[in-house]
């Protein structure tokens, strides 16, 4: 249960860095660079919640083997 409410902190800080990255005014030759940077924490915002799920199912597992 610790772990995925430190995976679940570990999203929101990703997203907050992300929210503060695009809400600044950008100039053109820094689109480039910000949608690369939105790509990469797309992707680890999808790792992230992948080895979320994966955590859960194996709690879950665990603890339907103990019982």
């Amino acid at each position: 249960m610790k772990k995925a409410l430190a995976i679940a902190v570990m999203i929101a800080v990703v997203s907050g860095i992300g929210m503060i990255a695009f809400s600044e005014n950008k100039r053109p030759n820094e689109m480039n660079k910000s949608e690369k940077i939105q790509k990469n924490l797309k992707e680890a915002k999808e790792d992230a919640k992948k080895k979320a799920e994966e955590e859960l199912l194996e709690q879950a597992s665990q603890a339907q083997s103990s019982n």
